[in-house]
């Protein structure tokens, strides 16, 4: 950004589709995983882990908007902005218990339901 090779915006954009992807990609892997791995603990860590690390991005791109939109007011912002992030979390508990005690579905396909809509 300092050589001015790419503006500030497209670098926000670049780290936010990093933040995005790499953890979609991860639960994915992780739904759609073979059937030799569906059981390997040791796969679905590394996945998980590798997709959660790539979600750090998001510190160089979300939580700097918070101070480019409004810095005298960006504490009050992610305070908000948090709160409806928790409000729309806390759905999701009610969602997996709902797609768990289905057993008309495979364990696996309750399981892979559950990670799409964590993708959505």
């Amino acid at each position: 950004m300092r050589k001015e090779y790419i503006r500030k915006t497209n670098v926000r954009r670049l780290f936010n589709v990093l933040a995005m992807i790499g953890p979609a990609i991860a639960l994915c892997m992780v739904a759609f995983a073979p059937d030799t791995l569906q059981g390997d603990t040791k796969f679905v860590v590394a996945v998980l882990c590798g997709g959660l690390f790539l979600n750090g991005a998001f510190v160089c791109s979300l939580m700097n908007s918070y101070i480019d939109l409004a810095p005298n007011y960006a504490g009050t912002l992610l305070g908000v902005g948090n709160t409806v992030a928790f409000i729309i979390h806390s759905v999701v508990p009610v969602i997996n218990e709902q797609v768990l005690a289905n057993g008309s579905l495979s364990l696996t396909r309750q399981w892979q339901i559950i990670f799409m809509v964590l993708t959505v």
